[in-house]
């Protein structure tokens, strides 16, 4: 079996990792919702998304992803009348 010392480590591994990921999850959704905030066309907003993601630099291709994954439903929940403030948090992205 597994000693405990090397349970307790791979737990607070996992943890950590998980933490680090749910932040840059909310860190681009405010990002990336940041970008839509005043397009109606949802053709504009996707191209502005991306355009924000050409501007972070090696994390580019991350948020590109991001983008691929979640603009449609942030542009969706944008014309539902969430406010944009609070999109990320309906995601599940953000917290707070």
């Amino acid at each position: 079996m597994y000693s405990p010392v090397l349970v307790l480590l791979l737990s607070v591994a996992c943890i950590a990792h998980s933490a680090n990921h749910d932040l840059m999850q909310c860190v681009f959704c405010k990002m990336i919702t940041e970008s839509a905030a005043n397009e109606l066309s949802p053709v504009n907003a996707f191209t502005l998304m991306y355009r924000r993601c050409a501007r972070v630099g090696l994390m580019e291709p991350v948020c590109d992803q991001f983008v691929d994954r979640n603009a449609k439903q942030i542009v969706r929940l944008a014309r539902s009348g969430i406010p944009l403030s609070q999109i990320c948090q309906a995601m599940s992205f953000c917290r707070d």
